[in-house]
């Protein structure tokens, strides 16, 4: 029985992984927050509990803060800010930094809404991975099964003169 539950649990999660393909990040840098901080940063006083709400939120004695939003505020003026999640396996708050980041999605049932305009998919993932950088290229990857969407996220300062803004490619 327990060989049964270790393999379903195995397959569910391969399955979950399966839908992102690459996560690639350049120039990484992590700067880790304990629960507690994060909550008494956000105007929480008394913390006697702390649970996890979701991957981006705390429940700090039941008022909600997202981890994305403190992280956003922590680096506002850092143009390689990507986003803040929580790690429960280091039962921390993690906000992420980098140059240069390149995801490259299945286009599955489940994702289908980021592939059918590959432009638009990509700004939509970079407001999920990639806060504080631009949209660099964008090609989507045609094959028999699932098609790929591949997105590269870079700093400003990095993004080629001709190369397309956000709001240019909203804008196509």
């Amino acid at each position: 029985m327990k060989n049964i539950l270790l393999i379903l649990l195995l397959v569910f999660i391969d399955g979950a992984w399966a839908k992102m393909l690459k996560h690639q990040i350049s120039g990484r840098q992590r700067s880790l927050f304990s629960y507690q901080h994060v909550c008494r940063d956000s105007g929480v006083k008394h913390l006697p509990l702390i649970s996890v709400a979701s991957t981006f939120e705390l429940d700090c004695m039941g008022t909600t803060v997202n981890v994305q939003e403190f992280c956003q505020k922590k680096f506002k003026n850092d143009k390689t800010f990507l986003r803040g999640f929580i790690s429960k396996a280091m039962e921390e708050v993690v906000c992420e930094k980098g140059e240069a980041l390149e995801i490259a999605l299945a286009c599955d049932k489940e994702h289908l809404s980021y592939c059918r305009d590959p432009k638009l998919g990509c700004a939509n993932l970079k407001n999920i991975f990639a806060f504080n950088l631009e949209v660099g290229l964008v090609s989507l990857v045609e094959k028999d099964v699932d098609n790929t969407l591949n997105c590269i996220f870079q700093t400003k300062s990095s993004v080629k003169e001709n190369d397309f803004s956000i709001d240019e490619m909203l804008k196509l």
